[in-house]
């Protein structure tokens, strides 16, 4: 076994500015140490991704524990048929716009993307049958047939645009 031993260390000090020998203290305050900018942004994102499950999580509780409202189906439709309405007063009616009330009025009936002819027979016994089936086939009429005319007239007269909206009034009961 060897002992190790280390050569002799000396502390010496150096001359002070005015050649003394004691040493001036100077500022004993803690230095204040600015964090880099890119240390503060990770400091930020790091907080808000470790608070963002929690507050999806309670989120999450709440829309459960205290569910929106469900709207109406004719409440639904309202929505459309009122903006269709007043669009198609103001400018005349188009072809979006009839495409808007077939949807409106299919999804008022629970009838999807069904055809007329399919709509017909899902709701032969209901009371309003003829009436449904009117509507849509006026609908149909100015999607499909008038738009092959090459005539600048209108996709339906007025008089059917009339007819169209009492007969879409009487089917959807409108909201209070």
């Amino acid at each position: 076994m060897r002992t190790s031993t280390t050569p002799d260390f000396q502390v010496t000090t150096s001359n002070t500015l005015d050649n003394g020998e004691d040493l001036n203290e100077g500022n004993m305050q803690p230095a204040v140490v600015a964090l880099p900018w890119a240390t503060r942004t990770l400091i930020y994102t790091g907080a808000g991704l470790v608070l963002l499950w929690p507050l999806v999580a309670l989120i999450i509780w709440l829309l459960r524990v205290r569910p929106g409202r469900k709207i109406p189906p004719h409440e639904l439709a309202w929505g459309t048929f009122t903006k269709v309405f007043k669009e198609g007063n103001a400018g005349g009616y188009q072809e979006k716009h009839f495409r808007l009330l077939v949807d409106a009025l299919k999804g008022y009936l629970g009838a999807g993307t069904r055809t007329r002819e399919e709509v017909s027979e899902m709701l032969k016994d209901s009371p309003k049958h003829d009436l449904i089936v009117s509507a849509l086939k006026k609908c149909d009429n100015a999607l499909y047939v008038a738009q092959h005319k090459d005539t600048g007239s209108d996709l339906l007269t007025d008089a059917e645009i009339a007819e169209l909206v009492a007969q879409i009034k009487e089917i959807v009961p409108q909201p209070e």
